[in-house]
């Protein structure tokens, strides 16, 4: 009996302290905005291209935009990228693309999208704080924009090109 009872007290002393921890880190962190909701302005934001550049979802006002929370990582991210790059190209006069990286170093993205001849607009989301401000919990995730900025869909999973055009030609048309 007494060796269980040690096993319990531990096991409560460890939650205790996780949950310390978790409130420690918690407080330190932005706060969350919440997933953005579709028909509605998705908040601003600014981030750090890869080529150390500043852009913000204001930059993007005016043609529909491509948002795509990614990490090299991740298997269906890395699937979906010939199709987006392919859809990009063929709809480039009409849509803007921005591809956000989630917590990766520049060398890894840079080398990365040179090994897969992808030619996509990379922000840094450098420690994932947009992510968790929006509350992106999965990659990846797409979002569909329309000119004036307003959130026409959300998709959460990997994208094959009849959910890409799909996706572009309601932002097109407005939300």
């Amino acid at each position: 009996m007494s060796r269980l009872a040690g096993f319990l007290a531990a096991g409560v002393i460890l939650v205790l302290v996780g949950m310390m921890i978790g409130r420690t880190l918690n407080d330190k962190a932005s706060p969350v905005i919440g997933l953005p909701e579709e028909g509605k302005p998705l908040p601003s934001f600014t981030l750090l291209t890869l080529e150390s550049e500043e852009v913000s979802l204001k930059d993007y006002r005016g043609k529909p935009l491509f948002i795509n929370f990614w990490a090299t990582w991740c298997p269906p991210c890395r699937a979906e990228m010939p199709e987006i790059q392919a859809v990009r190209d063929e709809f480039k006069d009409e849509i803007n693309v921005l591809m956000i990286n989630q917590a990766e170093p520049s060398p890894l993205i840079t080398k990365f999208m040179e090994a897969n001849n992808l030619d996509l607009p990379v922000a840094l989301d450098m420690d994932a704080e947009l992510s968790m401000q929006w509350g992106i919990n999965y990659l990846p995730t797409s979002m569909f924009v329309d000119a004036k900025g307003n959130l026409c869909r959300m998709h959460v999973g990997e994208l094959n090109r009849e959910m890409l055009l799909w996706g572009i030609k309601e932002a097109r048309a407005g939300c």
